[in-house]
Order: C-alpha cells, then structure tokens, then sequence
C-alpha cells in the first residue's frame, strides 16, 4: 500500500490551524497510471472544522500565511474556503487511520 497525506494550514508553526486534509491509500499492484483516476478511486478529502480547532485545540492563525493564501490561484482559496463541509479533526483522523 503506497501512502500520500497532504494538508493546508494556516500558519507554519506546530499549533496552526490545519484547513483541509487530502488523502491518497493506493494498494498494490494498481495498474491505471492516470493520477486524475487514481484520486478519484481512492483519494478522500477533508475541510476541517476551524472553529472547532481553535477551541478544542487552541490552534492558531499566522497573518504572514494568509498573506501567501492570498498570492495563490484564487480557484484553489475559494475551495478551501466556500466548501461546507467540514469536518472535526478528531473525526477526519479516526476516518483516515481506519481507512
């Protein structure tokens, strides 16, 4: 099994708020070669719940790292943020690790 974990924060420091968490499980032996396909067999993504990390967890913003988020393709902010979905961390991760 190959293991690829990407996440999005909020800040560069242990304590920032972790905004979504991508995930991608490929068994072995997989053969497609299409990375599109492969995301969408076994990708799974995760908009956290910020709310519930700065108060669960004090977790913090860094004012530098939305200055970056800003400069970037505005498609990719706009996901990050206007999704509804969101997610606890305690329940994205039980999710991930039982996958």
């Amino acid at each position: 099994m190959n293991y690829f974990i990407d996440m999005e924060t909020l800040g560069t420091r242990e304590d920032s708020i972790v905004l979504s968490i991508g995930t991608l499980f490929v068994p072995d032996g997989e053969t497609c070669l299409n990375p599109d396909s492969l995301k969408l067999k076994y990708g799974k993504f995760y908009i956290l719940d910020i709310e519930d990390e700065e108060s669960s967890y004090g977790r913090t913003i860094d004012v530098s790292t939305i200055k970056w988020w800003l400069i970037q393709n505005p498609e990719i902010l706009k996901d990050q943020l206007e999704n509804k979905y969101t997610i606890t961390m305690d329940k994205a991760v039980d999710e991930i690790i039982t996958d």
